[in-house]
């Protein structure tokens, strides 16, 4: 079971790939772009769209549990990047997830990853206004990582870990 369980009246907890049975993926991967898990293992890869399917939202909502559990949300892009389209999409994941939280489970212990990756090049300026841009999540701003598709994901923590801008719990 990926930690944290979440909560129901009473009974014993349900486990994310219980309660979000029909939206969960096995890869984060569209249009030939996506976040190579390879080696890697405690993970649940949900589909945005499964799960709020009349409103834009990131592609895949990843929670992973390692020594510190990661909430990580990725934004996939073969095309051209148009930052306000980025931007709200991140926003209306992040206001899912934080419906979510207040529903069903907690997410204290949990480090947010926001994550583009992108297929073509992004322009200087786009590239600019967007990691300008911060999101706020539970009383904390947090910075987008942009990057190129077929990232693997431990390069990215690899990454953030060198570079001293790991996301705070």
């Amino acid at each position: 079971m990926i930690h944290p369980p979440l909560k129901s009246d009473g009974r014993q907890p349900v486990s994310f790939q219980t309660f979000f049975k029909n939206a969960t993926k096995k890869r984060c991967s569209e249009n030939n772009c996506c976040l190579r898990m390879r080696g890697l293992s405690n993970f649940v890869i949900l589909k945005g769209e499964s799960v709020l399917p009349d409103t834009k939202v990131c592609d895949c909502i990843i929670f992973h549990d390692v020594s510190i559990p990661h909430l990580i949300i990725v934004e996939l892009k073969r095309g051209h990047v148009h930052p306000s389209e980025i931007k709200e999409k991140f926003t209306n994941t992040l206001n899912w997830i934080s419906y979510t939280e207040k529903q069903l489970c907690s997410l204290d212990d949990y480090r947010v990853v926001l994550l583009l990756l992108h297929g073509r090049g992004i322009s200087k300026s786009d590239n600019a206004s967007l990691r300008a841009h911060t999101f706020r999540f539970k009383g904390k701003r947090h910075s987008l990582q942009i990057m190129s598709c077929h990232v693997q994901l431990a390069d990215l923590y690899e990454r953030m870990t060198r570079r001293g801008n790991r996301p705070r719990p």
